[in-house]
């Protein structure tokens, strides 16, 4: 799913979160690819809310992929989280 937002923050993050639930329900591939190409900015709560959709994607054996990070500040987020590997960055 590419994502459409350029900040995933506190307006944004319902949305967000109801976007990938729905998406999920009714997918019956083993990858689910979240393109982060215009995302320049997350905040806590939307990781948070990654962290729940990684659930989601366990529960129905389907391996979470993140695709073109290249905003520094998502890069240094999910660094000092140790993300990398749960939300399956991809270089």
């Amino acid at each position: 799913m590419k994502i459409e937002f350029n900040e995933i923050g506190m307006l944004e993050i319902e949305t967000f979160y109801n976007q990938l639930v729905e998406d999920i329900s009714s997918y019956t591939d083993d990858v689910y690819t979240l393109d982060f190409l215009e995302v320049e900015m997350i905040t806590l709560p939307a990781i948070q809310v990654l962290l729940s959709f990684k659930k989601h994607c366990n529960k129905k054996n389907i391996e979470l992929e993140s695709i073109n990070i290249h905003s520094d500040h998502i890069l240094q987020a999910i660094e000092t989280y140790n993300l990398k590997k749960t939300l399956g960055v991809k270089s």
